[in-house]
């Protein structure tokens, strides 16, 4: 669905249609042109979907893309014409979104691993790196270069205790702030340096 938050204390649904996309939408972001949105799903033949929505009043599907193997799309992240999808087999691919109608894998034949499922993406430090949040053991968030999309690799990885679930980027303060599950330590901001 579309909403109009033009008056936040009356939010407006503005397409009475929902897009049907076969199974449910683990996570999902803007391109950076704002007129289409990624999205990932658990559907193995809808992993990473295009959406067309420069008309809030008209979703569209514009394309998809079916990764091999049998893992599930977990987590989404835009940079320049790509878009970087995090899988539950702890892997991430770049795919090339330049054409949105015709999506390309444009990293290596095998994907770059990560160890465990990513959980969330998200770019920082001007789209030159991805930063993820996985379920790895005592390395969950990983600093991932993808200034090289064609070679992404990973840079390094923040030692804590239980599992990143989520990751969101400060562009003012060039950090990120992680979310976890250990009872302890739950939230952590990282600066690169």
């Amino acid at each position: 669905y579309s909403v109009s938050i033009a008056t936040p204390s009356a939010p407006v649904l503005l397409d009475l249609s929902p897009l049907e996309l076969g199974s449910d939408v683990t996570k999902m972001t803007l391109a950076p042109n704002s007129q289409y949105l990624y999205v990932v799903s658990p559907g193995n033949s809808l992993e990473l979907s295009v959406i067309l929505v420069s008309d809030p009043s008209y979703l569209a599907l514009t394309s998809s893309f079916d990764a091999s193997g049998g893992s599930d799309g977990t987590a989404v992240a835009a940079f320049s014409t790509y878009a970087i999808v995090g899988r539950g087999d702890g892997t991430v691919m770049v795919i090339d979104a330049t054409v949105p109608t015709s999506l390309t894998k444009v990293s290596p034949v095998t994907d770059l691993d990560l160890g465990s499922q990513v959980d969330d993406l998200v770019m920082g430090v001007g789209d030159m790196y991805a930063f993820a949040a996985t379920r790895t053991a005592s390395t969950p968030t990983m600093v991932v270069d993808v200034a090289a999309p064609l070679t992404p690799t990973v840079l390094g990885s923040v030692t804590q205790t239980g599992d990143a679930r989520g990751i969101a980027w400060n562009f003012d303060l060039n950090r990120a702030v992680v979310v976890g599950t250990d009872n302890s330590a739950e939230v952590a901001v990282l600066q690169p340096n």
